[in-house]
């Protein structure tokens, strides 16, 4: 995993759908985000789904803490974890908690 100050140099994949629009491949992205440990699927056992959640232990509070996402922000969080490394994600969490600055950590 990336130091809070690091950047990553993987770029996005695109493909082509049947229209010829020009699409980013979130696997590859959220296979990159899962093999880094930014990101891992938990079990939602009430009603058997499978959620993916990011990883943000210790970071807002002490102690075990994930934030749950969708499939369709895969490629925000991708973009800012590229951007600004671990940064980016708990800027990503921040934003999506109504966090207004997290500049408390620095």
């Amino acid at each position: 995993m990336l130091k809070y100050s690091e950047t990553i140099t993987i770029e996005r994949i695109y493909y082509f759908d049947i229209c010829g629009k020009m699409i980013p491949n979130e696997e590859d992205m959220l296979a990159y985000l899962l093999d880094e440990g930014i990101v891992f699927s938990g079990n939602d056992y009430g009603n058997g789904t499978v959620n993916l959640y990011i990883n943000v232990n210790d970071y807002f509070v002490p102690g075990s803490d994930a934030e749950s996402f969708s499939h369709k922000d895969i490629a925000k969080l991708f973009d800012m974890y590229k951007e600004n490394g671990y940064n980016g994600v708990a800027q990503y969490v921040a934003d999506k908690r109504g966090i207004p600055n997290k500049k408390w950590r620095e």
